[in-house]
């Protein structure tokens, strides 16, 4: 994901039903224009990033159908 650096603009990421695997990149937190962010229904594991609360114009986050962990 060294690509999101580039997208810091970005208002909506909808990745679900991708069948994506591993971990949220902590990198994500840079995208600090995003007002959904979806990640639903893929195969993500282990911890939420406590970085992503620095999301602050986030309005919408779907993280269901995945195996994390974390507030």
């Amino acid at each position: 994901m060294r690509g999101l650096r580039t997208l810091w603009k970005l208002q909506c990421l909808n990745l679900s039903h991708n069948s994506i695997g591993g971990k949220v990149n902590p990198d994500v937190s840079r995208l600090t224009s995003l007002v959904v962010l979806n990640l639903a229904a893929n195969q993500f594991t282990g911890r939420i990033p406590g970085s992503a609360s620095t999301l602050t114009n986030l309005k919408k986050l779907d993280l269901h159908g995945n195996n994390l962990t974390g507030a």
